[in-house]
Order: structure tokens, then C-alpha cells, then sequence
């Protein structure tokens, strides 16, 4: 069995915050455009929102634990009816799962790939994201940086890379900034 040379799951891998205005997009749309965003990456795998009276876990769903099904994905009927009908959502959470390579050539379901977490208070005058890297099998140069990790992010960073873009794109971001990177991956992003 090949070594691994990469952590499965790490929250503090990396993690970039976005801005949005509030003005040009509701709750609601925001949860149509994770989904959307969602599926050109892989899927969402995972929702939960806090509000402000129930607090975490207010509403919480688990959608996909592999990839069966994440095609043609849409939010459920219980998620929309959640927001559009519970006035003090403060936080929605969305994990967001690919496939990626790994060292032996073959694709692994990664389900929690990535993390989005929205601040969208309705008293708040900024609204925003965060973005965290959750796996470093996208650019796995923490532990060894040779021609095995190279081809592992050759074939990954892409994937990543695209989902950042979009996601700014399409929260037509105001601002974003690097909050922190392991060594090597916004380096590497940065150069493909």
C-alpha cells in the first residue's frame, strides 16, 4: 500500500473571506447559489444554519455521504422553507465534496473538501464568507514536495482554483483576502 501523503480532513488548512453586498442578494439566493456553485465542484454534502434563537443546529441536513446523486442537485424544500421562513438566521454552513487524485492514480470522494460559512444577519450592514480548505490532497506539499505531489496537484489545484473564482464571481464579491495558507497552496494557486 502506497504511504499517504496527504491529511484527510484539517479545518485549518486555509481559508480565504469574502465580502458581499447585502443589497444585491437575500438568504435565499444565497443557498440557490452554493447549490449551483456546489455541483460544478463536486456536490454539497452537508448544511447546518444557526439563528439567533435556536442558536447551532438550528437546522441541520445531511445530504450525501459519497457522490451518488450529486448530479443535478438542487436545495431541498425543507432547507428553503427553513430560510424563507425563520426570520433571525444568523450562519449557514455548506461542506462542499469532490473527487480528487490521489497518489495511486485513483479518484477519492472527498466529502468534506471544502467548508462555506455565510454571515447574513439581517442587522448586520456586511455580509460575507469564509472559504476553508478542509484537505490538503489539492496541493499536498506539507509533508514532501516530489514529482508524486506535483502530479497530485496538477490534476487538483484546478478544481480548487475554479471553485474560488467562481464563488467570487458569483457573490460578485466586494472584497477577499487570504485569512491563512500551509505552506505551498496559495502559492501554488496563485501560479496556475
Amino acid at each position: 500500500m502506497p504511504e499517504r501523503l496527504w491529511k484527510f480532513f484539517d479545518p485549518d488548512l486555509g481559508q480565504i473571506y469574502v465580502t458581499i453586498d447585502r443589497e444585491k442578494i437575500s438568504q435565499v439566493e444565497v443557498v440557490h447559489k452554493v447549490y449551483e456553485v456546489g455541483q460544478h465542484f463536486g456536490g454539497v454534502t452537508s448544511v447546518e444554519i444557526k439563528t439567533e434563537s435556536v442558536g447551532d443546529d438550528a437546522f441541520k441536513e445531511n445530504i450525501y455521504e459519497d457522490a451518488k446523486g450529486v448530479n443535478g442537485q438542487k436545495p431541498s424544500d425543507a432547507l428553503i422553507s427553513f430560510v424563507t421562513n425563520t426570520p433571525d438566521v444568523t450562519d449557514m454552513h455548506f461542506d462542499l465534496g469532490t473527487f480528487c487524485v490521489d497518489e495511486t492514480g485513483g479518484e477519492r470522494w472527498m466529502v468534506d473538501a471544502v467548508t462555506l460559512s455565510f454571515y447574513v444577519e439581517h442587522v448586520n450592514d456586511e455580509w460575507g464568507f469564509f472559504i476553508d480548505v478542509n484537505t490538503d490532497l489539492f496541493v499536498p506539499f506539507r509533508y514532501v514536495r516530489d514529482e508524486r505531489t506535483e502530479r497530485m496537484a496538477r490534476l487538483n489545484a484546478p478544481k480548487l482554483k475554479r471553485l474560488i473564482n467562481e464563488l467570487l464571481e458569483t457573490f460578485e464579491a466586494v472584497d477577499w483576502q487570504w485569512e491563512y495558507s500551509y505552506k505551498g497552496l496559495r502559492e501554488y494557486l496563485e501560479q496556475i
